[in-house]
């Protein structure tokens, strides 16, 4: 089996294709890499906004508990400086 003969316009066509094909392939695995690339970046920067984000929150909460203990104790010494002036007012 013969084939016919092809024209030289066709064939420097059909490797420009192929050329062309090869090209986009490569762009293509270019770009998941980089893709990839980018996810694990993000990825990495999410963890540790997660974990500074988780010490903040840490911090947070124990100002808020000193602050709350400060106050609650400011509290009680007041209610007891008021207690002992009502008794040395109207005490015995």
């Amino acid at each position: 089996m013969d084939l016919p003969a092809l024209p030289a316009t066709y064939l420097t066509w059909l490797l420009g294709q192929s050329v062309a094909v090869v090209i986009l392939a490569m762009w293509v695995i270019s770009l998941q890499r980089e893709k990839r690339r980018i996810s694990t970046e993000n990825s990495i920067e999410r963890k540790a906004l997660q974990e500074r984000s988780d010490a903040l929150s840490d911090s947070l909460v124990d100002v808020l508990r000193s602050s709350s203990q400060e106050r609650a104790e400011r509290r009680g010494a007041t209610l007891t400086n008021v207690i002992e002036a009502i008794e040395k007012k109207f005490g015995p």
